[in-house]
């Protein structure tokens, strides 16, 4: 039986071993890992967007893309590809069974095999994404895992630990929803800005609405002004309103337009546009039945 090095106890030993690694990990996080100065936050650049490896387009991260479900990562070969490329497959194969386009693994007939999938892939490789998306299966509670959002929360921060930074995002929300950890506002933010500065703009768009409701308009006007560049709508949305409430210059917001229209056109593209429409006339359909509340 193999033992763990540290413990010297068996599997069992072990996994409660590695347990106890974690929980220290999160204990001592904020007290060896400072937050990101100012300078890091609005001064640096962020690190450039993933490209999908099948189109070659930017990877959208914004509010719009990240609500819609446009990312999709494939547990066969450890690749993420954008939702339009992988649905573009499904057409050509006339069937949800359809080979990966990097490996030729099928792709799982079911939500259990999902999880196969998924676990075989941690225990093989100790894929940060893959323990990202097996998180993100226990705290909704899908693909026939029992919902168990303190285990969904832990292993979202075991996913950032092992360098998947999105999942920063989700402890941000975990936080400030307090559902599989006690509530905390600040620990939210500051999760929050750790995904910003490594080039999330969801989590920036975030911020923005935090320091606005903090009173904090200047601080608001920067991240949205930013997230609005980066190509979130949604961003872009709240500063044409803050320029007309007089929070935002008239340079600043023509910058703003340039840089969104630029970043809009570099992430998107036909089959994306068709996708995205898709999505869009779907969740009209949900709300139209009640099954989606309209906010």
């Amino acid at each position: 039986m193999t033992k763990c090095a540290a413990c010297n106890e068996g599997s069992d030993g072990k996994k409660k071993c590695k347990e106890r690694e974690l929980d220290r990990a999160l204990r001592n996080f904020w007290r060896v890992r400072p937050v990101p100065s100012d300078e890091a936050l609005f001064e640096t650049p962020a690190p450039p967007a993933e490209e999908c490896p099948i189109c070659m387009h930017p990877i959208d991260t914004s509010s719009s893309a990240l609500g819609q479900g446009l990312l999709c990562y494939k547990l066969c070969c450890g690749k993420t590809v954008c939702a339009a490329c992988e649905k573009e497959l499904i057409l050509e194969a006339e069937s949800d069974m359809y080979p990966c386009a990097f490996c030729r693994v099928l792709n799982p007939k079911s939500g259990e095999e999902r999880v196969e999938m998924a676990r075989k892939r941690i225990h093989e490789y100790d894929d940060a994404n893959a323990i990202y998306i097996l998180a993100r299966y226990y705290w909704f509670g899908i693909h026939g895992v029992e919902k168990d959002e303190k285990k969904g929360t832990r292993l979202y921060f075991e996913a950032y630990l092992k360098g998947y930074r999105g999942a920063a995002v989700d402890i941000g929300h975990a936080y400030f929803l307090g559902k599989g950890v006690y509530r905390n506002h600040g620990l939210s933010m500051k999760w929050y800005t750790l995904a910003a500065v490594e080039g999330w703009v969801f989590a920036r768009s975030i911020l923005g609405r935090m320091e606005r409701n903090a009173g904090n308009i200047c601080r608001a006007m920067k991240h949205l002004l930013m997230a609005a560049s980066a190509g979130d709508d949604e961003s872009l949305k709240e500063v044409m309103q803050d320029y007309k409430a007089g929070h935002v210059k008239k340079d600043d917001l023509e910058k703003a337009l340039r840089a969104h229209h630029q970043a809009r056109n570099d992430m998107n593209n036909d089959r994306r546009d068709a996708f995205t429409k898709d999505v869009e006339d779907e969740r009209k359909r949900l709300r139209r039945l009640g099954i989606l509340r309209p906010w």
